[in-house]
């Protein structure tokens, strides 16, 4: 009986091994197709860039040095007929009797901070008119030294008060100054209403009056008063006949 039984146990056992064994097939002895190697793509070279040459730098010019030039008076009539102004057609009847004149006088604009109206300046333009030499030959306006104006001797000033001449002490070496008889026919003083900007309503008048108070003789306005010679007296001094101090064309000098 019990052998039986070992028999039957050992037959399920095969029965069992024999169900759970499952063949595994043999590895295919064919070679694999070797794996097709992807070369990288050939780089393709970029054009070198273009190089942008740079401009040429200009080099600046180099500024020229203005030179100071010193006043001259015009010598003949030649010379005098040669120098123009952009006043010219604006006051005809001035530049018509002023071609008959020589150029005589040295003409000065005081102010009190001394910035004295130069080249191209209307003030400057009136003294082209009137044949005139302006005492400095600087552009526009700059501030000059007392002692500049003393040195070179104007013959006619142009100021808001024959005071602020007389009583300047840095102008006191003038000649005019020492020589009070001389005041009234060098300083020509800018009334209430004149101006020597264009667009002013008195710039006529006052050229007007200035030409007759540099030429007497020559230019007589028939609204512009002419007896007080433009310039007033200063107060405890003696007024003098106006012929003793002319400021006629004809003379040889300065007329003062």
């Amino acid at each position: 009986m019990n052998k039986l039984l070992v028999i039957v146990v050992l037959l399920l056992l095969s029965v069992a091994c024999g169900a759970a064994a499952v063949p595994t097939p043999a590895p295919s002895l064919a070679p694999s197709p070797a794996p097709t190697a992807t070369l990288p793509p050939t780089p393709t070279d970029a054009p070198e860039p273009t190089a942008t040459p740079l401009p040429t730098a200009t080099p600046a010019p180099e500024p020229t040095a203005t030179q100071a030039v010193p006043v001259e008076l015009a010598t003949s009539q030649e010379e005098a007929e040669r120098r123009t102004s952009a006043l010219d057609s604006v006051f005809p009847e001035i530049y018509e009797k002023m071609q008959d004149i020589r150029p005589v006088y040295i003409a000065y604009y005081h102010s009190e901070d001394w910035q004295v109206p130069g080249q191209n300046t209307t003030v400057d333009e009136v003294f082209k008119l009137l044949k005139m030499e302006n005492i400095v030959t600087h552009e526009g306006r700059q501030q000059i030294s007392p002692a500049m104006v003393v040195d070179l001797e104007p013959d006619l000033i142009i100021a808001d008060s024959i005071e602020a001449v007389v009583k300047n002490p840095a102008l006191s070496g003038l000649h005019m100054v020492s020589d009070a008889a001389h005041i009234p026919h060098h300083i020509f003083v800018m009334k209430e209403g004149y101006s020597f900007y264009v667009a002013d309503p008195g710039f006529r008048d006052t050229v007007q009056a200035f030409a007759a108070f540099a030429y007497p003789d020559t230019f007589v306005f028939a609204d512009v008063p002419t007896d007080d010679h433009g310039a007033g007296q200063v107060e405890g001094e003696k007024d003098e006949p106006a012929d003793d101090h002319s400021h006629g064309p004809d003379e040889g000098g300065h007329g003062h």
